[in-house]
């Protein structure tokens, strides 16, 4: 959904994925953050956990997980890991062409210090809270997507969270969509959550421009699946 077609688009945040088929090593993801220092000014190292156990013993290791580069407000940050490269833009969201083109250079950043590596999947995710003024809890009035439950058996729905991997009708891609209901951040409203995680598995071009004519299209499909999903009533309160 481009952020000019509402006056208050409900996108919290956006991030475009690609995963290569070989990693990246740990000096390269150094060299790329040295390089992209000016855009990215803060640089946190990411550390996760591996736990084996052997012999009824159990032993933790801490291991490398790559970077989060930051811009100095915080709003765009960049992932690197030895598998994937995450640009991110969390709100207030500006464009698709503003965020598509720090991502290209995020990217061709990453080609300067490693060469050439095959892309093997390619993501778009885009994460939307509706706001809605007041206590009223009634999701089908806003989301086209989320439980189906036998009246006879409940009397109020409190909460939610529905989450499933569809086959588009427009190959090839699929999407994780997510929905449910998270904690406002507005007094006096009541926020639902629409998760939409677009990617492409099988057939990622080997050439570069190829790539980025790709994400055009994945961004014209995660439209029409936003589109899909919410109803007049929710329209009305981006144009709000």
């Amino acid at each position: 959904m481009p952020a000019g077609n509402y006056k208050r688009p409900p996108i919290t945040e956006c991030v475009l994925e690609i995963q290569y088929a070989e990693p990246i090593s740990d000096t390269a993801i150094d060299r790329v953050a040295a390089r992209l220092k000016s855009t990215y000014p803060d640089h946190q190292s990411r550390i996760g956990v591996n736990l084996s156990v052997q012999d009824g013993q159990a032993t933790l290791e801490r291991v490398p997980e790559g970077v989060r580069l930051a811009s100095k407000d915080q709003a765009d940050v960049l992932l690197l890991s030895a598998s994937k490269v995450a640009s991110a833009r969390l709100a207030p969201y500006t464009s698709w062409e503003q965020f598509s083109a720090r991502a290209r250079d995020d990217h061709e950043a990453v080609k300067k210090v490693t060469d050439y590596r095959k892309a093997n999947r390619l993501g778009l995710r885009y994460i939307n809270r509706i706001d809605i003024p007041g206590k009223e809890f009634a999701p089908a009035k806003y989301l086209k997507i989320g439980m189906s439950v036998p009246n006879e058996i409940v009397k109020q729905l409190h909460a939610y969270s529905v989450s499933g991997i569809y086959s588009l009708a427009v190959p090839p891609y699929q999407v994780n969509l997510n929905s449910g209901v998270v904690d406002p951040v507005l007094v006096d409203h009541t926020s639902l959550l629409l998760d939409i995680d677009l990617y492409l598995a099988d057939g990622v071009s080997s050439k570069e421009s190829d790539i980025w004519s790709e994400f055009e299209r994945m961004r014209t499909v995660k439209n029409k699946v936003f589109e899909a999903c919410i109803t007049e009533e929710a329209r009305a309160l981006f144009d709000s």
